[in-house]
């Protein structure tokens, strides 16, 4: 029986891949460093230091953490655009009622909390842990790891919510349950449980959870 929902962030409860990638490119820009969409957008999901490493092999650890702070510089200076997916508060509210809620994100924990206080959801979480959390972001399970261990629920009672391929490789290595987010896109049944809009989502968990 299900008992704690796990929510990755960005792509599932808020609609800001395209200004992590605004962001981030403009940050690798001010380093004089070229960066492609295409690469960035099959890395969602992942710790920007992470990103960062792949994207540019042999960089020094110094260059990282200069170009991951002017990252958050550019997308706190931007963060109030931040968007939304239709009727994800409504959907949240309503589980909250029936379950623990958590965020799990590879983004740091201070724009974990702006993000969700932007878009009136801040309260309905119990448990929030970031990338600075950690000592490995997604898709690494310890974030993952260390919701249920906040909460002293057994994976086996566990759900996570996420759009990304990370986010499922994540819930596999923590060895809990996995639904992806298509983000109102046609279902790609690659994974076992998909949802389009976020309304659909209390009726799938309490049909097959």
């Amino acid at each position: 029986m299900v008992k704690l929902l796990i929510f990755d962030l960005d792509g599932t409860l808020v609609e800001s891949n395209e200004l992590h990638w605004i962001t981030y490119s403009g940050a690798c820009r001010t380093f004089k460093l070229k960066t492609d969409k295409k690469f960035f957008y099959s890395c969602l999901g992942m710790q920007t230091k992470d990103i960062l490493r792949k994207n540019f092999p042999g960089i020094s650890e110094e260059l990282i953490d200069r170009i991951t702070h002017k990252k958050w510089e550019l997308f706190e200076k931007k963060i109030s655009g931040i968007k939304g997916y239709p009727d994800v508060k409504k959907a949240v509210e309503a589980l909250s009622k029936k379950y623990i809620l958590a965020v799990a994100s590879s983004t740091y924990r201070k724009f974990i909390e702006l993000s969700l206080r932007k878009k009136g959801l801040r309260k309905y979480f119990r448990i929030i842990v970031g990338a600075d959390d950690v000592k490995r972001a997604k898709p690494a399970p310890d974030m993952l790891l260390r919701v249920l261990s906040k909460t002293g629920i057994s994976r086996s009672n566990a759900v996570y919510i996420g759009d990304m391929i990370h986010d499922y490789t994540g819930a596999k290595k923590a060895g809990i349950k996995f639904i992806h987010f298509t983000q109102g896109k046609a279902k790609t049944k690659r994974y076992r449980h998909e949802f389009k809009k976020f309304r659909e989502l209390p009726k799938l968990i309490q049909q097959y959870f």
